[in-house]
This record gives C-alpha cells, structure tokens and sequence, in this order.
C-alpha cells in the first residue's frame, strides 16, 4: 500500500511539472478602439505529455474567453469568417500551437477601461490539472 501512495504521488508530481511547463511566447493584446480586443501568442510545451488550457481571465476585461477562427461557406457559397469559443485549447507533447489573428486567439471582452500602445495587460490561462499560467502582453497597434 506504501509503496502505491508513492508511485501515485509521484504521478501526481510530474503531472503538475508538466502542467507548469507552459510557456507563452510573443505575448501581446491587439489595440482596438472599443470593449473588445484579442490576445495572441504562441504556447510552447516542452513536456512529455499534453497540456489543456480550459480557461482565461484577465482583471481588464469583464469576460474572457479561448477563440477559433474558421471559415465556413456562407449564403450564395461566400466565405464567412466566424469565431467561436472552445471549450479548452490542447498543445501536444513537445509542441507549439500559435494564437494569431485569424485562428485561435484569447478573446478579451467588456474591457474595463480603454487600451494603451505598451500597457501590459495580464491574462491567467488555466489549466487541466488547477495550474496556472500568468501571461503578460503588452498592448500594439498590429
């Protein structure tokens, strides 16, 4: 039984390594007039294993939330660009996935207060597991 407690709490001791892991790379928050704006960055994970991040918060907006841009056909066969909220973003086991204009972003919506060219804005993923990741994205005019 010992001996089981011990292999189990080492299980639990990489899982968490691995989920702290995370890296954010090229943080920045797009500068736009209005209550709304988008995060973007690229999330590395150098780990042995894959990592979810199931949400995001930020103290300047009222609401945050993980995006996918896609395009679908609209009426008459047009392309129409639609973001949607996912309910978690996974990056594989020593991989990348990019946060772009575009693609999977973070929305920040009911900003409390207007945006600045270089504030730095911070944003808390969330992860699998009850780990966090604090980001902090300057503001550009991009």
């Amino acid at each position: 039984m010992r001996r089981t407690l011990l292999v189990l709490l080492g299980m639990a001791g990489l899982m968490a390594f691995a989920q702290t892991s995370l890296k954010a790379e090229n943080p920045w928050v797009r500068l736009v007039p209005g209550p709304v704006s988008g995060a973007f960055m690229t999330l590395s994970n150098p780990s042995d294993r894959a990592i979810r991040v199931i949400a995001a918060e930020s103290p300047i907006a009222g609401k945050v939330e993980i995006h996918q841009t896609t395009i679908v056909k609209g009426a008459g066969g047009t392309d129409v660009m639609q973001m949607r909220p996912i309910q978690f973003l996974e990056i594989p086991a020593k991989g990348k996935v990019e946060l772009k204009p575009g693609g999977y972003h973070i929305m920040l919506m009911m900003l409390k207060e207007p945006l600045q060219e270089g504030k730095i804005v911070r944003i808390t993923l969330r992860l699998e597991g009850g780990s966090t990741l604090l980001v902090e994205a300057p503001v550009k005019a991009q």
